[in-house]
């Protein structure tokens, strides 16, 4: 398991050279992980979205934003649930649930939701709900409101929007309605997720995953899964997200001004 906050000096160097963007051959057709209908405008490694959204530590990124492109700053939504977010997560990441506010779902947390498909101008797909459960009370969301509340906090359409899950998968989702009800410009899915998913060997000669699928011992310790409260897991330092092959900076710390306000007694 990797200590609360990750150097990501000699990583910096790896992604200046290239290690930008990662998409698997079963993902040809869209490019995410999960291969869904993709409205946003590109998948990208979390290396990326770590090097784009950290102007501060690159000064030429800062200089270049300010003097050249004059967008405003990148930021990154951590769609995960709550208890998620507070287990770590990136630097400055903004937490906005999608679509479920806590880690178990219920009746009042998680209703159902789909807008992998076209949802522009679908009042339908505007009315499919999603909720969750606030103390001593139960509020109802829907898609448009998650929409709506990033409005509020970033009212730019043109603001770069790095959006980031446990695998690629709620991502993929929130970023298509972010585009296609919230008439966002530069939406971007963060592939790998905070976590990631295993990564599988593949066949030297034809290019194609090994069959059986044969998943890889990455950190060299002889332990791929283990069992944890009856159930197989893999081992983390195992998975390709931000937080274990990629080795990016994660913390727990949470600030007031990037939390989901409405769930902010959530946070405590």
């Amino acid at each position: 398991m990797m200590s609360r906050y990750a150097s990501a000096s000699a990583l910096t160097g790896l992604t200046l050279l290239g290690i930008a963007f990662a998409t698997p051959a079963a993902a040809e057709m869209t490019g995410n992980r999960y291969n869904l209908p993709r409205e946003y405008n590109a998948d990208v490694s979390a290396a990326k979205a770590y090097l784009m959204t950290s102007g501060e530590r690159f000064p030429i990124l800062k200089h270049l934003r300010r003097h050249k492109d004059r967008l405003p700053a990148p930021v990154i939504i951590d769609v995960r649930t709550v208890q998620e977010h507070l287990d770590g997560h990136p630097p400055g990441a903004y937490s906005m649930p999608f679509p479920r506010v806590r880690s178990k779902p219920d009746k009042l947390d998680f209703i159902g939701y789909d807008v992998s498909a076209s949802a522009e101008g679908s009042e339908g797909v505007k009315n499919v709900g999603f909720g969750a459960a606030a103390p001593k009370r139960g509020i109802i969301l829907q898609i448009n409101h998650f929409v709506e509340y990033v409005e509020s906090v970033f009212p730019d359409k043109n603001r770069p929007l790095y959006l980031l899950c446990k695998t690629g998968y709620r991502s993929v989702q929130a970023a298509n309605a972010l585009v296609q009800l919230g008439g966002y410009n530069k939406v971007y899915n963060i592939w790998h997720g905070y976590e990631g998913k295993a990564k599988y060997a593949y066949d030297k000669s034809t290019g194609a995953p090994l069959q059986p699928f044969e998943m890889l011992d990455l950190d060299n310790d002889d332990e791929l899964k283990f069992k944890e409260d009856g159930k197989e897991k893999i081992d983390a330092d195992d998975l390709d997200g931000w937080a274990y092959f990629q080795g990016l900076p994660v913390t727990k710390r949470v600030l007031p001004q990037r939390i989901d306000a409405r769930f902010i007694d959530l946070y405590r």
